[in-house]
């Protein structure tokens, strides 16, 4: 999910899994503007491995989430 904080900010996502309950856990947050491809490659290869599943940092989550219809288009987009 998209993470960051502006149009002009550092490229963030924030990971987030469905946990079985339906509610969600963050998992990780990659920063890609700081990475370079292999280093990017890497990081999205543990978290598609479920690596990041059971780590310190995975905290329980409420995120917003919008369709894109719910969205529309905004100053950020494409």
């Amino acid at each position: 999910m998209n993470d960051a904080t502006g149009a002009d900010g550092a490229q963030e996502y924030a990971v987030v899994r469905r946990c079985d309950d339906g509610s969600y856990d963050q998992v990780e947050s990659v920063t890609f503007s700081w990475c370079d491809e292999s280093t990017a490659l890497d990081i999205i290869q543990k978290i598609l491995r479920g690596e990041c599943d059971r780590a310190e940092w995975v905290r329980p989550v409420a995120p917003r989430l919008e369709s894109p219809e719910q969205h529309g288009l905004c100053p950020l987009c494409a």
